[in-house]
């Protein structure tokens, strides 16, 4: 598997190195090239860092500029990663960065969706309260006046399990 020094470093959370690469990229002018960069299956460093639980790294990465909603060859998301392994903190931070709670992978399946099939119960319930929360936050900020439609929201709700495909939990 092709990998990178970020890859690695991303998914171990050392957050000294990550910043040291930036400000090596950085004067190059090579941060977005290296910070985006994919491996074989497409997955990048945030891709890593969601996946292993590294909150702090996930928001420093994209804070210097990888994308939260990027997909790998499967189309899971950083947070797809985090919520399959029941990343409860890493799922909370990514959201607040902007991920689309919504996106479906090759098979479907949304985050939740992965959570409620690879984890236990209640965790997989804890990572739809959290979304729904979310979701309800996202909407109420959107009827404000003069506010736009956010990307990751275009007026969906995870209570509406039709047109989710979420399936209601006992």
């Amino acid at each position: 598997m092709k990998i990178t020094l970020l890859h690695w470093a991303a998914e171990e959370g050392y957050l000294d190195l990550i910043a040291k690469i930036f400000e090596v990229c950085e004067k190059d002018g090579r941060t977005a090239e290296v910070f985006n960069a994919k491996d074989n299956i497409g997955t990048t460093a945030l891709h890593n860092a969601a996946r292993a639980g590294q909150e702090e790294t996930c928001k420093f990465l994209i804070g210097k500029g990888c994308d939260v909603n990027e997909v790998n060859n499967y189309r899971d998301s950083p947070l797809h990663c985090a919520a399959e392994l029941g990343q409860i903190s890493t799922c909370k931070a990514l959201l607040e960065k902007g991920a689309n709670p919504d996106n479906q992978n090759e098979d479907e399946n949304t985050p939740y969706h992965l959570a409620q099939d690879n984890i236990g119960e209640d965790t997989a319930k804890e990572i739809f309260e959290l979304i729904s929360e979310f979701m309800a936050k996202k909407q109420n900020n959107d009827k404000r006046p003069g506010s736009a439609p956010s990307p990751t929201n275009s007026g969906s709700n995870l209570t509406n399990s039709q047109s989710q495909n979420v399936p209601d939990l006992p």
